[in-house]
């Protein structure tokens, strides 16, 4: 109970050292208490519903959701294409209507978590899965939240720019024991920028004001992923950032939805 309420990182050398976050708050029910089945009833904030967790092997359980799908569920789609941004030669001038984000140099790619378990696919829905087992830890770590997320795959140089030079060994990599080999060798970010669908329902249709904040809850950071920062009303900040990183800038109207495969101007590419 000591750790119920902690947040933060425990120092090398002490129990359980490294980063401690708190996923979810609540209370559990139990139906079943046996060896090798568990049935619980959770009453979280974020995940409830009634579970059976039962064991496979010696060392391994498998959890399985028993009640039906709450009201309004909608299965992940199978494949969103990514919404694109319009070239723009200057800044909004309503700037305070805008969210600025870095313009990274790496591949466009959506992660489709369910059950523990992505599947990456870039623009054109190829599977890069096995190119990047980064994303499979970060769909370990969101288990058992299940969403669909947008972001890019980078990787950087020895300067610590992103370079595009730098992630070409690890594309098109099929091979899982290869891919993890040059993982040792030259790590990858993959860096999440929207939030498409989360635990049976579609947030295309929200604001982007509303689906960063839910992306933002997901709390995103580990080795190999993270949710980059971005920057309400503060497009001159935003772009001598940008420029100082030798980077582009993408502006997003707070008010935007999410417009699958479509190029609009709700979405601005700035130099």
């Amino acid at each position: 109970m000591e750790y119920a309420d902690f947040h933060g990182d425990i120092p090398a050398g002490e129990y359980g050292a490294g980063r401690m976050t708190i996923f979810d708050r609540g209370t559990y029910t139990t139906e079943k208490w046996r060896d090798g089945e568990v049935i619980v009833v959770l009453h979280g904030e974020r995940v409830s519903g009634r579970y059976v967790l039962f064991r496979t092997d010696g060392k391994n359980w498998m959890i399985h959701r028993m009640d039906p799908p709450e009201p309004g569920w909608t299965p992940m789609p199978e494949l969103v294409p990514p919404m694109l941004p319009a070239r723009a030669a200057r800044l909004p001038a309503d700037d305070d209507a805008w969210a600025y984000e870095l313009a990274w140099d790496g591949v466009r790619a959506a992660a489709y978590v369910w059950g523990g378990r992505p599947r990456l696919l870039d623009a054109d829905g190829r599977d890069l899965t096995a190119s990047y087992p980064e994303v499979r830890d970060m769909a370990e770590a969101l288990a058992p939240t299940e969403c669909l997320l947008d972001g890019v795959v980078v990787a950087f140089d020895a300067a610590g720019r992103v370079s595009a030079e730098a992630l070409r060994p690890r594309t098109r990599v099929t091979d899982t024991a290869q891919a993890r080999r040059l993982a040792a060798r030259v790590p990858v970010q993959y860096l999440v920028f929207d939030l498409l669908w989360l635990d049976g329902k579609s947030t295309v249709d929200l604001p982007y004001t509303d689906r960063r904040a839910l992306l933002e809850g997901l709390h995103l950071a580990g080795p190999g992923w993270q949710t980059p920062p971005h920057f309400p009303g503060g497009g001159k900040f935003a772009r001598e950032t940008a420029r100082e990183q030798g980077l582009g800038l993408v502006a997003k109207r707070l008010d935007s939805a999410y417009l699958p495969g479509k190029r609009t101007r709700q979405w601005l590419q700035l130099p």
